[in-house]
């Protein structure tokens, strides 16, 4: 499952104030907004919880979505999560250092694969040792053959997944 979102809270908030709007209104006449909120907010956590892994390749995600997605991780929603993809995405350090603080809620997650290009060196060594500490293996990758492989190897996964047991052998 790939998605774009904010932090869980802040999902069902902005959705909450989405159709609190005066233009809503729902067919059977009732003020049903609370129940819809709180629906939205079961669903994606749900959804969240089984995840194992995500992919945001090429989104173009800077600094500050990188943060957004990490705070979003951090409530602990994506607790089986094993591998996360953030390919060809500006992280930046500010989306470096907000992965390696998110690192803690994630305790399944086993592989990271992102770019390099846009990540300091001081960002960098703090992620590495955020990583190591977890036992996660870091894959920062600058050549473009490196990300087609990497890519390729998420989208295998995905796809055995979706397929299930025995789909590939």
């Amino acid at each position: 499952m790939a998605a774009s979102f904010s932090s869980t809270a802040a999902a069902a908030d902005a959705f909450r104030c989405s159709i609190a709007s005066p233009s809503r209104s729902f067919t059977n006449g009732k003020d049903d907004k609370p129940l819809v909120a709180k629906l939205y907010r079961e669903g994606f956590t749900a959804r969240m919880g089984v995840c194992a892994r995500l992919v945001f390749a090429g989104h173009g995600w800077g600094p500050a979505e990188v943060a957004t997605m990490a705070e979003t991780l951090s409530t602990g929603c994506a607790h089986n999560l094993e591998m996360l993809v953030l390919l060809s995405n500006p992280v930046g350090d500010g989306g470096a250092l907000a992965i390696a603080g998110m690192l803690p809620h994630v305790p399944k997650l086993r592989l990271i694969l992102m770019g390099d290009a846009t990540v300091g060196t001081e960002a960098t060594a703090a992620l590495r040792a955020a990583c190591e500490a977890r036992a996660v293996d870091l894959r920062m990758i600058s050549k473009v053959g490196e990300v087609m492989w990497w890519g390729l190897c998420a989208s295998v996964h995905s796809v055995h997944d979706a397929l299930g047991e025995g789909a590939l052998e």
